[in-house]
């Protein structure tokens, strides 16, 4: 058994053909809360139905309703969740009359390196293959994004990925969704470096990005900084309300593809 932040979660073996011993260890959910949320920041004045206050305070109000619906989903088959601690400023700490400031950089950094932690902590002994399921909302995505990309091969080999309102949002890659749109994230727009998955898991990765959120799709139309700043800040509710609080359902799309795009 192994231990992480209060929960557990063990890994069992079975004889398999030709006297192999092959070991079943169940997954592992992380979660990220996105910027203004988590357990540095006030607790959210309103809970998506089904989450409890003490998830919507460690994993915001999206992950925290993704969470709620993996464990619905998964039953005894999930091992563990955990919500990353790391401060998560908000919107208003990172982008200014100038675009964005490297708050954001420095708060995502120290997320990173206790997702990886984390992951790395799951990922020992027979467990090395341990199915990890990641979502990280805003803010978080990034931390997801950054934290997989500094992984080995062997180490995210066994990740499954699914962001929401992520700030380097990029259309037309693989995973994109809904897609059907030319709008980027405000990391590219502002022309900061944009954080991208390795390849090989783009193919298990949902990166949500709902109509009209200022933080995934900056209007592709407006051309000065100034305006894209206005603009981002105008619609910002959009970002905040479409995934914990939205008609679309994006979370239990997401909820769905993490639990059946785990690898085996």
């Amino acid at each position: 058994m192994v231990s992480v932040a209060g929960w557990t979660a063990g890994c069992s073996t079975a004889v398999s053909g030709h006297g192999r011993v092959a070991t079943a260890c169940p997954a592992a959910f992380f979660g990220v809360a996105g910027s203004g949320q988590g357990v540095h920041n006030p607790p959210p004045p309103l809970l998506p139905a089904g989450v409890s206050a003490g998830d919507a305070l460690e994993y915001g109000t999206t992950v925290g309703l993704l969470k709620a619906l993996v464990t619905r989903l998964a039953g005894s088959r999930l091992a563990s969740t955990a919500a990353v601690d790391y401060p998560a400023i908000p919107v208003t700490q990172y982008i200014g009359p100038g675009g964005l400031t490297g708050d954001l950089d420095a708060s995502e950094a120290q997320g990173v390196q206790v997702l990886l932690g984390l992951i790395r902590h799951v990922q020992t002994g027979p467990c090395a293959r341990r199915p990890v399921l990641l979502s990280g909302y805003s803010q978080g995505a990034e931390v997801v994004v950054r934290t997989v990309a500094a992984l080995s091969p062997v180490e995210r080999s066994a990740v499954v990925v699914a962001l929401f309102g992520n700030p380097s949002y990029e259309p037309g890659l693989r995973g994109d969704f809904p897609g059907r749109t030319s709008a980027a994230g405000i990391r590219p727009t502002f022309r900061h470096q944009a954080f991208t998955l390795p390849p090989d898991v783009r193919a298990r990765t949902l990166d949500v990005c709902a109509p009209g959120d200022p933080v995934c799709g900056v209007d592709p139309s407006l051309r000065t900084v100034l305006g894209r700043v206005s603009w981002v800040l105008e619609h910002v509710k959009i970002h905040e309300n479409a995934y914990a609080f939205g008609t679309a359902a994006y979370a239990a799309t997401a909820a769905k593809f993490l639990w059946e795009h785990r690898p085996a």
